[in-house]
């Protein structure tokens, strides 16, 4: 995992990312427990691209809507995530998939890059952006 040394509050993160494989990453929101997965659930067994996993819970609470469609396997695909408050809105490659409101989101905390240890994947970013509102 890659964390920032910063917290953050209300933002807008952007980035590109390129996979093979089935992945198992994503980006942490504040803490480890709130995740926008990025690739295939340990637990279900398919591709929750998109959807928030809490880790409190132990649960992906809703599934991002339309990714199958959008997501674009071995090459650069662009996501952006806005958070304010306990709200999180995400795009993919240009179209909204995802508008959710947490009960578990912390105000403030740092932002992480996770990838699971153990499993043959490969996955990069590039372009990462990080804007407050």
């Amino acid at each position: 995992m890659l964390w920032t040394k910063d917290v953050f509050t209300d933002f807008v993160l952007e980035a590109e990312f390129r996979f093979s494989g089935q992945i198992d990453s994503g980006f942490f929101l504040r803490n480890e427990s709130e995740q926008i997965q990025l690739g295939v659930s340990r637990s279900l067994k398919r591709d929750m691209t998109c959807s928030p996993y809490i880790g409190k819970k132990g649960i992906y609470p809703v599934v991002a809507v339309g990714v199958d469609a959008l997501l674009k396997t071995g090459e650069w695909n662009r996501i952006k995530i806005a958070v304010k408050g306990k709200k999180y809105i995400v795009t993919l490659n240009g179209k909204q998939v995802l508008d959710y409101t947490t009960d578990e989101a912390l105000e403030k905390g740092p932002l992480g890059l996770q990838v699971h240890a153990g499993v043959d994947m490969e996955i990069s970013f590039r372009n990462l952006t990080l804007t407050a509102m």
